[in-house]
């Protein structure tokens, strides 16, 4: 009996270690990259002096002159870094060859007969070098975006070199073969020349004929620790986009893909094979725009608060876009954006395992962490919390609670490297339990924190903002003296209640089929809320003073 007893504790625990062998794991390199959590992408090229979005590589592109007349020498990439330390950023990814073909650097890359040209050569400035010094002395790394798959300029579709389909067309003609070359060579140098990068960004991935096991000996050869976007097939330190582009990434967010099958990008699968990070890009400018437009205008602060919510607290990174005009300097709109972003992730946050200086109370889970109470000597008062999982054995943790005073607040799947919870109401509890239900491993916290609500203000410009809430209509009535409008984003919509702040006390805003929201202004609150996707309710906020004891604050 007893030898049958060891026998099948035995054959439990090899059940255990072979489930837990089978778990996808971060890289070292993978845990970097998510632990900046923030960065920036630097869309300056060639679509940027040319007043479009990118080049059509049917026509030929515009010619290098359009770009460096009239380009300073030393261009105002202190100001760009600057503005991506200011929001929290950690890394700078710059596009230093896009689908025109044009390259922010003085390439030297030639192949046969052809020597390319289409880039800073004239000028002699070498744009990449210089934005790797102003990042370097904030401590901002550097990444680099290179299509491999579009290039105007050398007539390249989807990887390959198209066949002309008129003799006027006066662009290079090459080879296949030598596009190659001419690709790992561009590759090389910006690879070799500014030291570690954070990450290679491949938009459309990378599939040039011919090309794949090249490209990864380069990338073994010289930058073995970047972080890859779209790497997904390539590399282990693959990174992938989270299937949109609004900055928007739905819940829950899992860290795992099943290779190479599922590489298109999404929010992961929950018993994936393989552990890619996800990272989610947006633009700072209205209507998608990357490259800079006068005329589109800025995102609100509040609106890139429930992105940062929907990105970082999603366990996602979050790829904010900088867009600077030909000048090279940026707009102070922007500037001060991108600091108010920064201000308020601090204050309401904290940075990366630190809670914030304010929260209500924090705690740090090593081992037995399937029940974690948070206790106050008195009430604590909160609308939020942040959860953030140890991730290096995996993302193990499946299904959770959050438990206030006994009663279930919130009930969770994934928790991943951040999860931050927004609670449809105020919760006044003494204490919070955090229950593990199921997970593929003892799971373990590098953090968990409810913030303080008096820290998690949105202001605005004059001081003022919204509290927002997604995904719900509260109960109210509608403002009769006012129009319903059509604004373009949800702080326009907040805005709008603001300045009728003597008879505005909240607002709906409904997204509608033109990409645009439906703003619907409230005289009273009241009633019963529904849940509507996609729909946002807001009232106006006023920052008031701090009036917790001390004491309040563990």
């Amino acid at each position: 009996m007893t030898r049958l007893l060891l026998v099948l504790i035995i054959a439990a625990w090899a059940q255990i270690i072979v489930a837990i062998s089978t778990i996808p794991t971060p890289t070292p390199d993978q845990l970097v990259f998510q632990d900046m959590e923030m960065g920036a992408l630097i869309s300056y090229n060639m679509a940027t002096a040319a007043h479009t979005q990118g080049c059509d590589w049917k026509v030929p592109p515009p010619p290098s002159t359009l770009f460096t007349d009239n380009l300073p020498e030393k261009l105002n990439t202190d100001q760009w870094c600057q503005a991506i330390s200011s929001f929290g950023g950690r890394y700078a990814t710059l596009v230093a060859k896009h689908l025109c073909g044009f390259t922010l650097w003085p390439s030297k890359a030639t192949t046969g007969n052809f020597t390319f040209d289409y880039g800073t050569n004239a000028i002699n400035v070498d744009v990449v070098q210089q934005l790797s010094e102003s990042c370097s002395a904030v401590g901002v790394k550097l990444g680099i975006y290179y299509s491999v798959n579009v290039n105007a300029y050398l007539n390249v579709y989807n990887g390959q070199v198209q066949p002309f389909t008129s003799q006027k067309d006066g662009r290079p003609r090459i080879t296949q073969k030598q596009y190659i070359d001419i690709v790992k060579q561009q590759l090389s140098e910006l690879w070799s020349n500014y030291g570690d990068l954070a990450e290679i960004w491949f938009d459309g991935g990378f599939s040039v004929p011919g090309m794949k096991d090249q490209l990864l000996t380069l990338y073994q050869e010289k930058q073995p620790h970047a972080a890859v976007f779209n790497g997904c097939g390539l590399t282990n330190n693959a990174v992938l986009w989270i299937g949109s582009e609004t900055g928007h990434a739905s819940y829950p967010v899992w860290n795992n893909n099943n290779v190479p099958a599922d590489c298109g990008g999404g929010t992961g699968e929950i018993n994936g094979t393989s552990y890619i990070p996800k990272e989610v890009d947006l633009t700072l400018q209205n209507s998608d725009t990357w490259f800079f437009d006068e005329s589109k205008g800025y995102k609100s602060l509040s609106e890139l608060v429930s992105i940062y919510h929907d990105s970082v607290g999603h366990g996602g990174n979050m790829l904010l876009n900088l867009a600077p005009p030909h000048n090279s300097t940026l707009p102070t709109h922007a500037m001060n954006l991108y600091a108010a972003l920064g201000t308020f992730t601090k204050e309401c946050y904290g940075v990366g395992s630190e809670a914030a200086m304010g929260a209500l109370a924090h705690t740090s889970c090593s081992s037995s962490c399937e029940s974690i109470e948070l206790k106050s000597a008195s009430k604590m008062t909160f609308d939020r919390m942040l959860l953030k999982e140890e991730m290096k054995l995996g993302q193990l943790i499946t299904k959770f609670q959050i438990i206030g005073d006994g009663l279930v607040l919130f009930n969770g799947t994934a928790v991943g490297r951040s999860l931050i919870v927004l609670f449809k109401q105020n919760v006044t509890v003494s204490s919070v339990n955090i229950k593990i239900l199921q997970s593929k491993a003892p799971p373990s916290f590098r953090l968990i924190a409810i913030p303080n609500p008096d820290d998690c203000i949105v202001k605005g410009s004059s001081g003022s903002g919204c509290t927002i809430q997604k995904d719900v209509l509260i109960g109210g009535f509608k403002l009769d003296t006012k129009p319903v409008k059509q604004v373009n984003n949800v702080g326009d919509c907040c805005n709008y209640c603001t300045t009728n702040s003597l008879q505005c006390v909240g607002f709906w805003a409904v997204p509608n089929n033109s990409n645009m929201y439906t703003c619907t202004l409230l005289k009273a609150t009241g009633g019963n809320s529904k849940k509507v996707i996609g729909a946002f309710s807001g009232s106006p906020t006023v920052h008031t003073s701090n009036t917790r004891k001390p004491e309040d604050k563990d």
